[in-house]
């Protein structure tokens, strides 16, 4: 059997970015009574954080006749401006100067660098031997015995 679609209880703006559809208001039945809303444009929206529930509290069109509970974290002081929406993303802060380029120092030796091996992942560990010289060693080997098997 179906779950029973909690009814609309109002409509609001939606607050998704560049969405200008009215969404219907839905409260849910469990605990914190959290609105949520159908948007036809943007789909379900479950936001239970307070800024988009206090968005829905203080700005909705409620239904007549409908009961409307308080959600458990709405603030009754809280300031919205007019043009915001809760999807709009941050401003941009203003980009800082660029850097000035770094000074080259003129006495640089490679006699002075410390000496880096070439390539540590190719060694085997405990050995010092490199890969490289194995494998070479071992091709060397299967070819001397597949010139003995041939002359036999």
């Amino acid at each position: 059997m179906a779950r029973p679609v909690n009814e609309v209880v109002g409509h609001v703006l939606c607050f998704n970015r560049e969405c200008t559809e009215y969404a219907d208001v839905h409260q849910s039945r469990k605990a914190g009574h959290y609105f949520y809303l159908r948007c036809p444009g943007c789909g379900l929206n479950q936001q239970t954080k307070a800024r988009p529930q206090n968005y829905i509290w203080h700005k909705a069109e409620w239904v007549p006749g409908a009961e409307v509970l308080k959600p458990s974290n709405i603030d009754d002081n809280w300031q919205f401006e007019e043009v915001e929406k809760i999807g709009a993303p941050d401003p941009v802060p203003a980009q800082a100067p660029a850097p000035e380029k770094a000074q080259v120092v003129d006495d640089w030796c490679p006699i002075n660098e410390p000496e880096q091996e070439k390539n540590s992942s190719d060694k085997k560990p405990g050995t010092g031997q490199s890969r490289g010289g194995f494998v070479g060693g071992l091709l060397l080997l299967l070819a001397m015995v597949g010139a003995i098997w041939t002359a036999i």
